[in-house]
């Protein structure tokens, strides 16, 4: 939703949580999350600031670093890692490049065995991880403003439709939903067509099932 105010409020999150970092000399954090269309080790660019890390975060995304084997080996959900003398991969490369010296990771775990990571990246060395948790508590203060205004907006759903899948996952059916919402039966219906299509399922189940397995709801 480039240009909405969902878009907006957005980068505004994440400018203020860079900003929030200063003291640890944070240069950029980003976001990575599943794609809810591809196998479970898939991941994307969920958010990321400033725009500039956008090359380094989509290099990670795809590299063998973290994500879904590090969870199902058991891997710990906070990690930190001096990238001063490592080489090869190219997200590496890229952030070195713009003289980030380690990154914290966080991970957020969701249902059905899919998960969201927060990464800040720092432009200092961290020499435990005890001395990297300021910036977990960071990330783990920060994730529901994330999850509110920037994993929806991501995805393409509306502040409505989360609203129609909030009622659905509560039991509730489509009249008692509009009840609710203050619309029309038929339009929570039409609503919920649209976010099928939008989450590519096949029924109303598989749809809350898929919004829980990406942190719509």
């Amino acid at each position: 939703m480039p240009g909405s105010a969902q878009d907006t409020a957005g980068q505004t999150v994440m400018r203020d949580w860079l900003d929030s970092l200063a003291e640890y000399r944070a240069k950029g954090v980003l976001v990575l999350g599943p794609d809810p269309f591809a196998a479970n080790d898939n991941r994307e660019v969920v958010a990321v600031y400033p725009p500039d890390f956008r090359s380094a975060g989509r290099a990670l995304a795809v590299s063998d670093a973290y994500g879904a084997h590090w969870r199902v080996n058991g891997g710990s959900l906070v990690a930190f890692k001096n990238l001063d003398g490592m080489g090869g991969e190219a997200w590496v490369t890229d952030c070195l490049g713009r003289g980030v010296l380690s990154v914290v990771r966080t991970e957020i775990p969701m249902p059905f065995g899919q998960g969201f990571e927060c990464f800040v990246f720092a432009a200092r060395q961290f020499s435990d991880r005890k001395e990297a948790s300021a910036l977990v508590w960071s990330a783990m203060s920060v994730w529901p403003l994330i999850k509110d205004v920037i994993v929806a907006s991501h995805f393409g759903i509306s502040p409505r439709e989360r609203e129609i899948l909030v009622a659905m996952a509560e039991g509730l059916t489509a009249k008692d939903a509009g009840k609710r919402l203050g619309c029309a039966e038929r339009t929570v219906t039409f609503h919920l067509s649209n976010l099928m299509v939008k989450l590519k399922a096949d029924n109303r189940a598989a749809a809350i099932q898929r919004a829980c397995s990406l942190g719509l709801i």
